[in-house]
């Protein structure tokens, strides 16, 4: 919480985790947190995983995880109303 309110008030220009898995449950919820991070300018990087959103391939590594993120969301949704 303390990260975010930072984020919020522009104080964290970037933020670096060791790896993607380590840092979020889920590729939902980081596709979550990267809606923070982009409304507020921040970039973010992940050292074990070679990702930083500064790079143009950073943002094209991006891109394809917010899809699975879509695709996770999707079904998740499907099963939910299967159930």
């Amino acid at each position: 919480k303390q990260l975010l309110k930072s984020i919020e008030r522009g104080e964290i220009d970037k933020v670096v985790v060791y790896s993607l898995d380590s840092a979020f449950h889920s590729v939902a919820e980081f596709s979550h947190f990267w809606e923070i991070l982009e409304s507020n300018g921040t970039d973010f990087c992940s050292v074990k995983d070679n990702f930083d959103t500064s790079t143009p391939d950073g943002r094209r590594m991006l891109e394809i995880v917010l899809c699975f993120a879509e695709i996770e969301r999707k079904n998740i949704a499907q099963r939910i109303r299967t159930n």
